[in-house]
């Protein structure tokens, strides 16, 4: 439902009607990831940071203590090149996460790129010192990227 309706008030030119169905939507259904980053975007797009920001917060404040929902503003909040925010979020992700190398590895890379190099060698040494269930398969080619990218 949600994606053929917003899909048709996209293509006949109605941002606003697209919105008004996502709101409705996150009255349904507030924990939605999917309909609150779209939302952020769409206000984002139409100049209504107020309203951006308050679908972006969303995104935590129905789950804050789910890793999928921290990971989900971090990567949002990268998108808007908001850097210490999307530290804080991977952070939180990280603590949430721990068996997961993934936050981790994406906290350690904007680390790195943003000057935080000795928190971005702790998380390395981290990556590399632990001992990852054997379902995370690229992580070993993921820490060579990042290494590579520290040696820069």
């Amino acid at each position: 439902c949600r994606g053929w309706l917003v899909t048709a008030f996209d293509q006949s030119g109605q941002p606003q009607a697209a919105i008004d169905t996502l709101l409705d939507l996150l009255e349904y259904s507030p924990r939605s990831l999917d309909t609150c980053r779209d939302l952020a975007e769409r206000f984002a797009a139409a100049g209504d940071d107020v309203n951006a920001e308050r679908a972006a917060t969303s995104l935590v404040e129905s789950a804050p203590v789910e890793a999928s929902h921290q990971i989900a503003l971090a990567k949002l909040r990268q998108a808007n090149e908001d850097w210490e925010p999307a530290l804080g979020h991977w952070q939180q992700a990280v603590s949430l996460r721990s068996e997961d190398p993934q936050p981790l590895l994406s906290l350690t890379r904007l680390q790195w790129l943003h000057g935080d190099r000795d928190h971005a060698r702790e998380g390395l040494k981290t990556l590399k010192l632990t001992e990852w269930d054997e379902r995370f398969k690229e992580v070993d080619e993921r820490i060579a990227e990042l290494v590579r990218l520290m040696q820069r």
